[in-house]
């Protein structure tokens, strides 16, 4: 639980905690330190839907992890097993979810090496997974017409 802090705290009130240590984390294991990730995109006010979005692709990562018997404890994890992560996840979804899971967890990693929790960040070289050109569907023209038609309440006649 976190000691409210304000104006009027004294300092002598509030909780030490050694210049070296950013975090309560004894152990770097991914779920600990995502609670204090979410506090700090909390913070910067962040969306809850991204806060959602960042949260999963945390726990998605430490769940891949567990299940192929690699190590889920932040200064372990290498290069090798988020792009291992990716590929599970570019067979299963859209390239878009993937390639979602990854910025969020470019972003995580990136937060690790600010708060001193690891030295290096696994994702540094790493590329995003391409996505595939979509293009938006085209309306025919006849719908286009019946669109402004029902817009405006004007018929609109057929474009020569």
């Amino acid at each position: 639980m976190l000691a409210p802090y304000g104006p009027c705290t004294e300092r002598s009130a509030l909780p030490s905690r050694s210049a070296d240590s950013a975090h309560d984390t004894a152990t770097p294991d991914l779920l600990t330190l995502l609670a204090s990730w979410r506090r700090h995109l909390t913070a910067q006010r962040m969306s809850p839907a991204t806060l959602d979005t960042y949260s999963a692709s945390v726990r998605g990562l430490d769940r891949f992890l567990g299940e192929q018997a690699m190590p889920p404890v932040a200064t372990r994890i290498e290069r090798e097993h988020v792009e291992a992560f990716i590929t599970y996840l570019l067979e299963r979804w859209k390239p878009a979810t993937a390639h979602n899971r990854y910025r969020a967890l470019r972003s995580f990693f990136g937060w690790l090496v600010e708060e001193g929790e690891v030295a290096q960040n696994p994702m540094a070289r790493m590329k995003p997974p391409r996505l595939p050109e979509e293009f938006a569907p085209v309306l025919r023209e006849s719908d286009f017409r019946r669109l402004l038609e029902v817009s405006t309440g004007r018929y609109c006649p057929p474009l020569a």
